[in-house]
């Protein structure tokens, strides 16, 4: 968290995404998804995350570097999207 307003947005963005897992696992459970796969999904997301911003930030190509800043656009709009009110 290292830019003000925009890491305090994002830290936010991220307690609701954990509040909706919290909330959707007892259901998942339920339904068979084994109780660590929700934690699997995170992490594979969070290291797919930081290979994208790695490219992002510090691509020597380019068009490499447009294309993942575009991705991470992209990715960006579609989770704030998921969130009520974001």
């Amino acid at each position: 968290m290292f830019d003000g307003p925009a890491s305090e947005q994002t830290a936010q963005h991220k307690a609701m995404f954990d509040d909706i897992i919290s909330a959707l696992m007892p259901d998942a459970r339920a339904y068979g998804l084994p109780g660590r796969q929700a934690l699997v999904w995170q992490i594979e997301a969070k290291m797919a995350h930081a290979v994208l911003m790695q490219r992002a930030t510090f691509s020597t190509d380019p068009r490499a570097k447009e294309r993942a800043q575009q991705a991470a656009q992209m990715r960006l709009s579609q989770c704030q999207g998921i969130l009520l009110g974001a």
